[in-house]
């Protein structure tokens, strides 16, 4: 065989007739032997392995020179070494000692002959139930076996193999488990990863493992960068990369594995409630995050834009929202650009929609309706790009926040709220203290001039049927009698409607049957969507109240309060009804 390259405190040693497939042959320097009688070229010395001194080398004492030690040509970083062999005496007259131990942890060395070769002794080696289970990890492989090597196949060692299969991963990560085919412990002496080893700093020999985990990013499809090992089961032995070798984190556990993995997975977390630059908050990262807005004012919504400045693509491990709130429901991508955090409405009090591209794969995810911190991914009409105004501005209709409206939130004081679906709903009153022609106007309309979506219209507690809409809504107006003084019996009910480009109107009339609670939508003037105008409401008005409002009723205001909250009501008198019409025609 050739014999491998040594690290720089070792050099080869051609040994003719001696090299037997699968080993290797190599001088030490001091670094391994204690003293070379130079002036002789005479050995008198001890030997040490990994800086620990070997006991079983009592006759050593003089003649001896050349040291030569023998590994597993798998055995890239010389932790085991197998067989010692010592030339005592000259040339022409000398001969060899070989020395080999009973135990791969074993620091005690025997001597079993003199002899010109070394066969009979890798060959027993090779038998020995110990050192053949010393194996290399091919972290390339995810799934079957290969061999004891870290190979494919072996024409030594034919029996012991390793088999791989995957497990249950923590989130954003896959796990594969190495363990000997049949079961049984394995002394572990390095890894392989695409054909090139990777060593672990410091010897894992002196303990035995039934099991060996990998960890890779769940994107990482090519399984190109291995980033964490574990060895054995619940004893939370960790290794991580320093450069290009296998280190033990005593600092990991396995409470904290996920973050550890973010951390060595280079992955960031996302802030969805920040609007400016801020820092990445995943340990030791610190990284800056850049936040970019952008006004979609002709659909509605606001864009926020996260991606990192000069790095190109990048990882993230996670989500959280205001005050560090985790959210939940979201994957952890690799290889985006930029993660675009949608608003409705300009508002950008509340994240509704989440959209990014990984792998060349379009990702996109929405708010669950009452949670603050659950996602749930759409699999249906996902938008084809960040921009793309229709589908998003669809997805956020849909996320915008169902509102129960209750017309008989009427008050006498300048502000009041009420409670919604589990919001406090603030009111805001515009009042006019003209009264002409009998009518009062009460509109509902939510904090910031958000929009809405209508859940249901309800009149102390009773819900009034056929009054629904699927789409964005400004604001909800209810028409009243002046001389309905507790606002008991509205007559007619607009909606206004905030679409994409134009604003409509729809109208629902009470229902001429006291018996039923159905509300008829009016249909819109030239069968248009358009506002009704002064003489079309006047009309339907005066219809309305002589049908349902008794003459003899006590005449008086209603007038409105408002406080704080999600809802606003505002009163209108009939000349400020004339003047809104006047200045939206």
């Amino acid at each position: 065989m050739v014999a491998k390259q040594a690290p720089s405190h070792v050099y080869s040693v051609p040994i003719k007739g001696t090299e037997e497939e699968g080993y290797t042959a190599v001088h030490r320097n001091p670094d391994f032997v204690d003293k070379l009688l130079t002036h002789e070229d005479f050995f008198d010395g001890k030997i040490k392995t990994g800086g620990t001194p070997q006991t079983g080398f009592k006759d050593i004492r003089w003649c001896h020179t050349d040291v030569v030690v023998y590994y597993w040509n798998h055995d890239d970083a010389n932790f085991c070494p197998l067989i010692v062999r010592l030339r005592k005496g000259r040339w022409p007259s000398y001969y060899y000692e070989y020395y080999k131990r009973d135990d791969v942890s074993s620091k005690t060395w025997k001597k079993y002959g003199i002899a010109k070769n070394v066969y009979s002794g890798l060959t027993k080696i090779v038998n020995d139930d110990v050192f053949k289970r010393v194996v290399t990890l091919n972290l390339s492989k995810t799934s079957g076996t290969y061999a004891f090597n870290g190979e494919e196949n072996s024409d030594i060692n034919k029996e012991i193999r390793i088999t791989v299969s995957e497990q249950k991963n923590p989130e954003g990560f896959n796990k594969y488990t190495h363990r000997l085919v049949g079961s049984g412990p394995m002394r572990i002496l390095g890894t392989k990863h695409k054909n090139k080893f990777i060593n672990f700093k410091e010897s894992t020999l002196t303990a035995q493992y039934y099991n060996a985990h990998v960890y890779y990013s769940k994107n990482d499809t090519g399984h190109d960068k291995p980033l964490m090992m574990e060895l054995g089961i619940s004893n939370d032995t960790y290794y991580r990369l320093d450069g290009e070798k296998w280190i033990r984190d005593l600092n990991i556990k396995s409470g904290t594995l996920k973050g550890a993995l973010d951390k060595e997975n280079g992955a960031h977390i996302i802030d969805t409630s920040k609007n400016q630059q801020y820092s990445c908050s995943s340990p030791g990262c610190g990284t800056q995050i850049k936040v970019e807005s952008s006004d979609e004012r002709d659909h509605n919504y606001t864009k926020r834009k996260h991606y990192i400045q000069a790095s190109g693509k990048f990882s993230v491990s996670s989500f959280v929202g205001a005050n560090g709130e985790s959210q939940t429901g979201l994957s952890s991508p690799t290889d985006v650009k930029e993660v675009n955090v949608y608003f409705r409405d300009l508002s950008r009090d509340e994240p509704l929609l989440i959209f990014y591209e990984s792998g060349g794969n379009r990702k996109c995810f929405k708010k669950v309706r009452g949670n603050d911190h659950e996602w749930k991914e759409v699999t249906r009409d996902v938008p084809t790009n960040s921009s793309d105004h229709a589908e998003i501005e669809k997805l956020l209709i849909e996320k915008s926040q169902q509102v129960t409206i209750k017309l008989e939130q009427v008050s006498s004081s300048s502000k009041t709220s009420y409670s919604s679906d589990n919001a406090t709903i603030e009111i805001k009153t515009d009042i006019s203290n003209a009264e002409v022609n009998g009518f009062s106007r009460i509109t509902h309309t939510a904090k910031d001039n958000k929009t809405f979506t209508v859940k249901s219209v309800t009149h102390n507690s009773t819900q009034l049927n056929g009054i629904t809409s699927d789409k964005p809504i400004d604001s909800i107006t209810a028409f009243y009698a002046n001389s309905d003084s507790k606002g008991t019996t509205p007559l007619l009910v607009e909606l206004t409607v905030k679409e994409t480009t134009k604003t409509t109107h729809e109208y629902y009339k009470r229902p001429d049957n006291g018996g039923n609670n159905t509300w008829t939508k009016l249909p819109g003037p030239d069968g248009k969507t358009d506002q009704l105008t002064e003489d079309k409401l006047k009309t339907e008005l005066y219809r309305l109240k002589n049908k349902h409002i008794s003459e003899s009723s006590n005449v008086g205001k209603i007038a409105g309060r408002v406080t704080g909250g999600l809802i606003g009501v505002t009163i209108w008198k009939w000349p400020s009804i004339v003047s809104f019409i006047i200045t939206r025609l």
